[in-house]
């Protein structure tokens, strides 16, 4: 981080302090899905089947530019595989 110009720096050092305190925040322990959670997830799985067709022009990104296009997270064939 030293070779950056101060600006990045400081930037990078607040992305690896806000970082820190959502890691320090949330359960080493994965949780069971309750009821909501999984019938929103069947309700999702459900709407790609309509929705991926309707979107498959969208450029938008789900999670920034690293993030996957609306039509890959509607794909009916992958939703599945998704972490959610």
């Amino acid at each position: 981080m030293a070779s950056l110009p101060v600006a990045e720096r400081d930037t990078a050092w607040k992305r690896i302090q806000a970082g820190f305190i959502l890691a320090s925040e949330l359960s080493t322990t994965p949780s069971p899905r309750s009821d909501l959670d999984a019938a929103l997830e069947k309700i999702f799985g459900e709407k790609t089947i309509a929705a991926q067709p309707m979107h498959a022009s969208c450029p938008a990104k789900i999670g920034g530019q690293m993030g996957k296009k609306l039509d890959d997270w509607l794909d009916p064939i992958l939703y599945p595989t998704h972490s959610l």
